[in-house]
């Protein structure tokens, strides 16, 4: 009995130091996990504390972003109020620049027109009325049958008044003579001051050819003192052909040729030979074996228009060339309008060089009109580069007038 009671303790003490080294083993454990908890319990902390700094950072920078798009906002409001204000005052010189451009195409129109009117008229009234005049001062000095022969113009002179004048006096070359020897005597006491010959000088020479006249000896006299005068102050008229051509209708006239250089006076139509009269004065000169080489000159010379007048008129071989001639001249009209608007020059220049390339287009027209010359392609060429000149000299214009407009914004 007292043998099992001892087994028994043996068994119980063996479990009690058992449960002794088990517990002792749970105190370890515990102290494992207590140290293990406070290490992600300090882990936890910093993460916290970073994340709320972190938080802190991302609500500046949010209050940051509510600024700046507050001020966006506002910049955007401005702008969209300035845009209306600029909007508002584009759509208000717009309409200014619309009523001018408007009232530049009407003023265009109205200098055409009246351009025109003053090609037709001003020849016939203003310069006819002073040569009437002239006229009229003259036989003021004639014989008492000259003054009753001489009539005075009507208030709208003619051909015919001035024929029927010239045919009436008893010196028809000396009147023309004295009255072209009056802006020679103003050059004389001007100095250096060009001759100032014009239209109505010309026509009174182209009048005197209709009827010609006997030439006295003594009125020859002078028309020869006259023409040495005139070529030798021609140098200083070298902008005015009509100087030139009235010189060579005086040679004619009067017959003068002979005294003068044939070289020299041959020279002289190549300056002359755009004026009507110098074709058929060239014949009346006696030149009209030379023309030929004459009109090969004005070709070398690139003055293909007068050349095909003068082939027209003379009915020359040549005339098969007019269309080539005046394609020629078509494209050195071009080629000096583009070389000009290209040039950093001014707005008026290139205004300038596009206004004369449309008046020589129209020349070619002009030419191939009088001269029935069948060029019906050219002629559509013509007309479309006379609208494409006429479309980059509103662009000019256009350019000029709204750069002039920005200084006002």
């Amino acid at each position: 009995m007292s043998e099992k009671l001892e087994n028994k303790k043996k068994q119980f003490d063996y479990i009690q130091g058992q449960l002794s080294s088990d517990s002792s083993n749970v105190e370890v454990k515990k102290k494992e996990y207590e140290g293990l908890q406070r290490g992600i319990e300090g882990q936890i902390k910093e993460l916290k504390e970073w994340f709320a700094a972190r938080m802190k950072d991302i609500e500046l920078k949010e209050r940051q972003i509510e600024e700046r798009m507050k001020k966006l906002d506002s910049k955007e409001k401005q702008f969209e109020g300035q845009l209306e204000e600029v909007e508002s005052i584009r759509k208000k010189y717009e309409s200014k620049l619309n009523e001018i451009l408007f009232k530049e195409k009407q003023v265009e129109a109205q200098l055409k027109e009246l351009e025109v009117k003053m090609m037709q008229h001003e020849a016939s009234v203003k310069s006819f009325r002073e040569q009437k005049q002239e006229v009229a001062n003259y036989t003021d000095n004639q014989s008492s049958t000259d003054e009753g022969s001489f009539r005075l113009f009507s208030s709208e002179p003619n051909d015919t008044d001035i024929l029927d004048v010239l045919r009436s006096s008893s010196d028809p070359a000396k009147v023309i003579l004295d009255i072209m020897k009056d802006p020679m005597d103003s050059h004389d006491k001007k100095g250096d001051q060009a001759m100032a010959i014009d239209d109505s000088h010309i026509f009174l020479l182209e009048q005197l050819m209709k009827i010609s006249p006997d030439i006295e000896s003594h009125v020859r006299e002078e028309s020869m003192e006259l023409a040495l005068n005139m070529k030798a102050n021609m140098r200083l008229s070298t902008d005015n052909s009509l100087v030139v051509l009235s010189f060579l209708m005086i040679l004619s006239i009067y017959k003068l040729v002979s005294s003068f250089d044939e070289d020299e006076v041959l020279k002289l139509f190549e300056i002359v030979a755009h004026h009507k009269p110098s074709i058929e004065l060239f014949r009346m000169i006696g030149f009209a074996d030379k023309i030929s080489d004459f009109v090969e000159n004005l070709i070398k010379n690139e003055q293909y228009i007068e050349a095909v007048g003068f082939i027209c008129a003379y009915d020359l071989a040549e005339k098969n060339r007019a269309a080539d001639l005046f394609r020629e001249h078509v494209n050195k009209a071009k080629l000096t309008c583009e070389s000009s608007c290209k040039e950093p020059t001014s707005k008026s220049s290139k205004i300038r060089a596009a206004k004369q390339e449309i008046t020589s287009l129209k020349t070619v027209l002009q030419c191939i009109s009088e001269n029935n010359k069948k060029c019906e392609e050219l002629v559509k060429e013509i007309q479309d580069r006379i609208l494409e000149v006429e479309k980059l000299k509103r662009m000019i214009i256009m350019a000029s007038i709204k750069k002039n407009l920005q200084y006002l914004l």
